[in-house]
């Protein structure tokens, strides 16, 4: 995955922006790494933007039933 693509699944809201050291730098840890493969993985299967947005709702949310 693109740096390019990452940036844009963060303002589509797909993927949460990771931390960020004092000099700038990006800090991922293990959820910023398999968010991703998940999103990648939806795109191979040519899945539309809105279905990707709503399966990881309910990973985000799975109490709440139908989004």
């Amino acid at each position: 995955m693109s740096p390019d693509t990452i940036r844009y699944d963060e303002r589509m809201g797909l993927l949460s922006p990771p931390g960020r050291r004092a000099n700038g730098y990006r800090v991922y840890g293990p959820a910023h790494l398999e968010r991703p493969a998940f999103v990648c993985h939806c795109r191979d299967l040519d899945m539309p933007l809105a279905d990707i947005q709503r399966l990881l709702h309910l990973l985000d949310h799975p109490m709440e039933g139908d989004v």
